[in-house]
């Protein structure tokens, strides 16, 4: 978790700098914040681990939609209750056009799982500098399967997207305490829909 909540900090930094393109500063802040998953789901493709990656897409997706924002929303909630103020608020245009973009994220996820049905893939060699330790991850998959006994799919939907997202679920969480559910609810959305496109 430092590590990946060093990434966070230079992703916000790096964010700043692109005052004047808010938009374009967001997309590199929740693109970087998605670079473990990124590696991790390389490193298991050149392993062949193939289940893995297709759940740890899908369990990215479900863990910043339902976990992270839910616990945005309670959080936040508590928090307000504590303000006493009558209620949390939110850009519901924000929600509704990230709701329009994991919508069409979902397609694009279930168009090429379809397609795959049909043909036949090789993902080719991949050159062997990747990060050792994530090359120990995915080495070690087989080895924690079996003293856990636990499935590819458990392991890949909710093991390692909590792995790798702690650090973005507890900036979220922690702009929701501090009432700022817009950002925490974009942060949510668009590390899902970006999570999705990368994998």
């Amino acid at each position: 978790m430092p590590l990946s909540k060093l990434l966070e900090f230079a992703s916000e930094e790096l964010q700043h700098n692109f005052n004047e393109y808010e938009t374009l500063g967001e997309l590199l802040n929740i693109t970087f914040n998605n670079l473990v998953e990124l590696i991790i789901s390389i490193c298991a493709l050149v392993d062949g681990q193939i289940r893995v990656v297709q759940a740890t897409v899908l369990g990215s997706i479900f863990l910043n939609i339902l976990l992270i924002l839910g616990l945005c929303f309670l959080f936040g909630g508590i928090n307000i209750l504590r303000k006493k103020k009558l209620e949390q608020s939110f850009d519901p245009t924000v929600a509704q056009m990230s709701s329009s973009l994991m919508t069409v994220a979902f397609i694009t996820l279930a168009l090429p799982a379809a397609f795959s049905l049909f043909i036949n893939q090789d993902f080719g060699k991949i050159d062997d500098n990747l990060l050792n330790m994530t090359k120990f991850l995915v080495k070690s998959i087989d080895g924690v399967l079996k003293s856990l006994g636990i499935s590819r799919t458990f392991l890949g939907m909710i093991l390692l997207p909590m792995a790798s997202n702690s650090a973005k679920c507890t900036t979220s969480v922690i702009n929701a305490i501090n009432d700022n559910m817009d950002l925490a609810v974009n942060d949510s959305f668009g590390s899902s829909t970006t999570g999705n496109q990368i994998g």
